[in-house]
């Protein structure tokens, strides 16, 4: 198995002159109604820009219509087992896993079902530059045994019986809740972000990495390590904001992770840079015994 792309080709929709204040993406605009996918992406407002952007999407949506029924196949391949048999015994995964029917495995992205719609190209090249060229960073990218750090900015209320914690990176979570003497302890982090796949209904669906995977298919490296895991509501493997609904599971057509870099589906797209925020109060109240 080859892992050397030979070169990144440029990431398309990217740009120095991008304004600080959004994110470059790319968006499935084919397998969105054009008046919908019109509200999101960021072209100038000129009635020129307009009408050539609705010209655009509605080309992208007839694309789609012009495919082929999708035939779904197993995306899951064989490889070298040695490296994904010691990423499994992990306690993390383990842990992370525990009760599902899962498995790690080398899978082909290309055909691997995309749920969410955009994403982000700032900063992809570089994100996945190691990992495209050496296995063991391609298994550290995919699979973190270790969890992100987070740049978190706080602030006190007033009263100060409240705190706002505030951060760059948008999967800060709360990761736990511990007692010990004298106080109780609330944990937020980035939790571990493992490239996961979902099968569901006979397709597979990626379910967490989406930026990280695409760069790799855009970097030419398409056979990528990853949690494989079975859903049975198509609920459980919903990846936050931004998805789409439970429809694309019996869409003719649905979209598929080389899409976001196919020009005929997809296009050059911006949305504002947002920051992932916490208020947590402790305000006093008083229960009957």
């Amino acid at each position: 198995m080859s892992l050397s792309a030979g070169g990144l080709p440029p990431l398309l929709g990217g740009g120095e002159n991008a304004p600080k204040t959004t994110h470059t993406t790319r968006l499935l605009a084919g397998f969105i109604p054009p008046e919908k996918a019109a509200r999101t992406v960021h072209w100038e407002q000129t009635p020129q820009a307009q009408a050539e952007l609705r010209r655009q999407l509605d080309a992208r949506c007839r694309a789609v219509a012009r495919r082929a029924d999708f035939q779904p196949s197993d995306v899951v391949l064989r490889g070298d087992r040695e490296p994904l048999d010691e990423i499994a015994a992990r306690s993390d995964l383990q842990a992370g896993f525990q009760g599902q029917n899962w498995s790690v495995e080398w899978v082909d992205m290309r055909q691997v079902v995309a749920v969410q719609r955009e994403v982000i190209t700032d900063g992809l090249e570089q994100r996945v530059l190691m990992a495209s060229q050496d296995r063991a960073a391609l298994l550290e990218l995919c699979l973190p045994e270790a969890a992100e750090s987070a740049e978190v900015e706080f602030n006190l209320d007033p009263d100060r019986r409240g705190i706002t914690l505030v951060s760059p990176n948008p999967n800060l979570r709360l990761t736990g809740l511990r007692h010990q003497t004298g106080a109780v302890v609330i944990r937020f982090g980035i939790p571990a972000g493992h490239v996961t796949v979902a099968r569901f209904q006979g397709r597979h669906y990626l379910r967490n990495g989406y930026h990280r995977v695409a760069g790799l298919v855009h970097a030419g490296v398409t056979t990528v390590p990853a949690v494989v895991t079975d859903v049975d509501t198509f609920e459980n493997m919903v990846v936050g904001d931004g998805g789409f609904g439970g429809e694309v599971a019996t869409w003719r057509v649905p979209p598929v992770m080389a899409d976001f870099w196919d020009e005929t589906v997809s296009i050059a797209s911006a949305h504002p840079i947002r920051r992932t925020g916490y208020h947590i109060r402790a305000d006093e109240i008083r229960l009957p015994a």
